[in-house]
């Protein structure tokens, strides 16, 4: 025999309602309570108690996310990665992000905006290094590369030349050609490209004797901003 909700507790201030029946209580918001019908003395099936179980697992799961919105913005792929890390339901996650969506209170097109700014006021970077560190929060690259080229505008040269700069003496004590391979590789790895890169490393070196060509040739290992000591030889045979 079915049982019976036995009573519908509105919760102040919160705009949901505790459904009562047999041992269990799950708390929904008053719209879902609404949509489904609910009265008190309405037989609770399986059906209807897996909707009410949804339901519940949807409110829990949006006060949730609401918390962890409140300390700054996040991607939609990090919302979603941390409500399943909570145990949320796939369904439940769907329908919390597309409320959050509509509300704009996850949007990744601002989000971008938001990080791409935030990251150049506090230091140096190349759109290639902003478009990647966005991509791996989850943010579709034409988004990532808009918001890069947008947020770097014509002042690549620039950024690199002011993230050059506190680097540069350590480099010049390496020698020439070693200060040179330095300072690309350190310019790489903030993102710029490989044009600017070579601009702001011979303004910076133009008092210095002429290096070889192949200092700009840079390796894999170079370009992530890695650099191997070259081994010790011995002096004895």
């Amino acid at each position: 025999m079915s049982e019976r909700i036995e009573a519908l507790e509105v919760v102040e201030g919160k705009h949901t309602v505790r459904v009562h029946y047999g041992e269990r209580t799950h708390e929904i918001a008053i719209s879902a309570a609404e949509t489904l019908g609910l009265t008190v003395g309405l037989a609770v099936t399986a059906a209807l108690e897996a909707q009410i179980e949804a339901a519940a697992d949807r409110r829990t799961a949006a006060a949730r996310v609401l918390r962890h919105l409140r300390g700054r913005p996040r991607t939609a792929s990090e919302v979603r990665v941390y409500l399943a890390r909570h145990g949320h339901a796939a369904g439940t996650i769907d329908y919390v992000l597309r409320e959050l969506e509509s509300r704009g209170l996850v949007d990744d097109v601002r989000y971008a905006e938001w990080f791409v700014g935030g990251r150049l006021a506090h230091r140096p970077l190349g759109a290639v290094r902003l478009v990647r560190d966005l991509c791996a929060r989850g943010v579709a690259r034409p988004v990532a590369e808009n918001a890069a080229r947008n947020g770097v505008g014509d002042r690549e040269m620039d950024l690199a030349l002011a993230a050059a700069r506190p680097k540069f003496v350590a480099a010049q004590r390496l020698g020439r050609e070693r200060g040179l391979r330095r300072l690309a590789g350190f310019l790489a790895a903030r993102g710029f490209n490989d044009a600017v890169v070579r601009e702001v490393c011979l303004r910076m070196f133009a008092g210095e004797p002429a290096a070889p060509r192949r200092v700009f040739e840079a390796r894999p290992a170079q370009k992530a901003g890695l650099w191997r000591r070259r081994p010790r030889v011995s002096e004895e045979t």
